[in-house]
């Protein structure tokens, strides 16, 4: 037992002088050289270029760091908007500055006014200040005077002012139809259907269904509103 206290009491001696001689070395070597870093006054950034005002921090021996961008129309891209410290701060030699830059003018998100009316999507962008672009004009299933293609997608972040072009439907080619929903009808009333609509049943196509009546439509091909020719054919899908 003695011989154990005595090697602990030998071990904590060798820890506690080398604990001291820690403490002397930042005494003596170390907090001066820290303590005695020159100091300078941080220079005011804000409203310079990006590369100047870098360029001004790194000549007074102190570290830009951006932080991130912000946007503001009253300020020209890539400005320094805000900067911490502040000017004229006393700080020592290799202290970070951080900083913000302008991105120019806010960003907005452009709307989506496919399937809106040529009247309401020109309403719609005007009001968030967008600019009406060119507008094409071409044939499709959607009804006439309406939008059916943007140049700018629904969603995506532009600056405002961006112009954006629309295309507008002036309805189909004569001699088109609309498909009719032939969904849940029996064949014969489906046959009746496109009979109506100057169209006939292609192929049938029988499934099983254990649900369902049988020589009832749970599908069909094309699909209900799309366009096709007078005279065209349509497929079904038919329970059996």
């Amino acid at each position: 037992m003695k011989k154990i206290l005595k090697k602990l009491t030998v071990w904590f001696s060798i820890l506690v002088l080398i604990a001291v001689a820690i403490v002397a070395a930042l005494n003596y070597y170390i907090l001066p050289d820290y303590v005695n870093v020159p100091e300078v006054k941080v220079p005011a950034i804000v409203g310079l270029p990006r590369t100047e005002a870098i360029n001004l921090l790194t000549s007074k021996k102190l570290i830009p760091v951006k932080q991130g961008i912000k946007y503001d129309s009253n300020v020209p891209k890539d400005r320094i908007l805000f900067q911490k410290p502040e000017p004229n701060a006393l700080v020592k030699e290799g202290r970070h500055v951080y900083y913000w830059v302008c991105g120019g003018e806010p960003l907005v998100q452009a709307p989506k006014v496919i399937g809106k009316t040529i009247r309401d999507a020109k309403v719609t962008l005007k009001r968030l200040g967008f600019v009406i672009g060119e507008i094409k004009e071409s044939r499709s299933e959607f009804p006439n005077n309406t939008v059916i293609s943007q140049s700018v997608a629904p969603g995506e972040n532009v600056p405002k002012g961006t112009e954006i072009d629309i295309e507008i439907s002036i309805g189909p080619r004569r001699g088109m139809v609309r498909v009719p929903s032939l969904i849940a009808k029996t064949v014969k009333e489906a046959k009746r259907i496109l009979r109506r609509n100057n169209l006939s049943v292609g192929k049938i196509i029988y499934q099983r269904s254990h649900n369902l009546l049988p020589n009832t439509v749970i599908d069909q091909m094309p699909s209900e509103d799309a366009l096709i020719n007078v005279g065209e054919k349509v497929d079904i899908v038919v329970t059996k």
